[in-house]
């Protein structure tokens, strides 16, 4: 299921998901897909370094009466003017809203 838009965001794809029967749970791993231009501290569009990536956990509304948690890598870049560094912004159907059609609230895990 590599790729699949499970979680109808704009730039996020399911990566894969993992069930998790004894505990009832549901893990849903997922990526940011939109490359980012821009630095979100200076503003040029300069050239971005990948500088690593981090996973963030949050939980979302249960299915099915599983526990459902998503796990999303983010990437974070260092720009090559201002040397600051920061993590790849998520586009969001709803600002401050995250899971299925960006309706449901998500909440770090």
């Amino acid at each position: 299921m590599p790729g699949v838009d499970l979680l109808c965001l704009p730039g996020v794809v399911t990566v894969r998901p993992v069930i998790f029967d004894a505990e009832r749970e549901m893990k849903l791993e997922a990526k940011l897909v939109k490359e980012q231009k821009r630095c979100d501290v200076c503003g040029k569009e300069s050239t971005l370094i990948k500088y690593g990536t981090r996973k963030r956990t949050y939980w979302d509304s249960p299915i099915r009466d599983y526990k459902t948690f998503i796990s999303l890598t983010v990437q974070r870049f260092k720009c090559a003017s201002c040397k600051a560094i920061f993590p790849q912004k998520a586009s969001k159907a709803n600002p401050g809203l995250f899971g299925a059609n960006g309706l449901l609230s998500l909440q770090p895990a």
